[in-house]
């Protein structure tokens, strides 16, 4: 009898009251200053636990002109992102496991939460990475395949991340070299 009240008391409160289930925001997330090609330095909270990539931009009413969540990977694999929950227009850029930029896709935010059918977002090719930030931020940006993803002052940003293995913070400091965009037509590479 104990444990049934224990899950309908778990149920009353996810449905009743869902800001103590879901009190968590990107805003909770690690961050780390970062820069794409020779662009302007960014704020970006890392969504690198399964958790954290499950919440991403859900349920946000605002994201800051140069803030974006960067979704981290332990490997480059095709992805699949969709706006379950998000009412924010939003640009999602995909790295590949160099932290090259391969695509840049538009998506469209949800009308409501009971929005049953959500458009997907996939990957052409392998990523390790995405990036979510306002949309058309990448356009007005001049961010364009073949600039890579470079994180600032990236050994303080990996003693903030609890966790990580060790195939993924060798990846992040590959991350924390300095490079420049590739030339235009210049191949991306996976």
């Amino acid at each position: 009898m104990a444990l049934f009240w224990i899950k309908r008391i778990s149920v009353l409160t996810f449905v009743l009251f869902p800001s103590l289930v879901w009190g968590r925001s990107y805003k909770d997330f690690s961050q780390s200053k970062a820069r794409i090609g020779e662009g302007k330095i960014l704020t970006l909270y890392l969504a690198y636990t399964d958790e954290d990539r499950s919440l991403g931009l859900m349920r946000a009413k605002s994201l800051g002109q140069d803030e974006g969540v960067l979704f981290i990977f332990e490997d480059a694999e095709p992805l699949n992102f969709w706006m379950k929950n998000t009412f924010l227009p939003l640009s999602i850029g995909f790295f590949n496991k160099d932290g090259i930029l391969n695509e840049v896709l538009d998506m469209t935010p949800v009308k409501s939460v009971l929005q049953m059918e959500i458009p997907r977002y996939p990957s052409k090719n392998p990523a390790r990475y995405a990036l979510e930030m306002n949309q058309g931020w990448f356009a007005r940006s001049h961010v364009r395949p073949g600039c890579p993803l470079h994180l600032i002052d990236i050994n303080k940003t990996i003693k903030s991340l609890s966790d990580l293995s060790p195939a993924l913070k060798k990846s992040l400091l590959k991350l924390g070299e300095h490079r420049k965009c590739a030339p235009v037509g210049a191949s991306k590479g996976n």
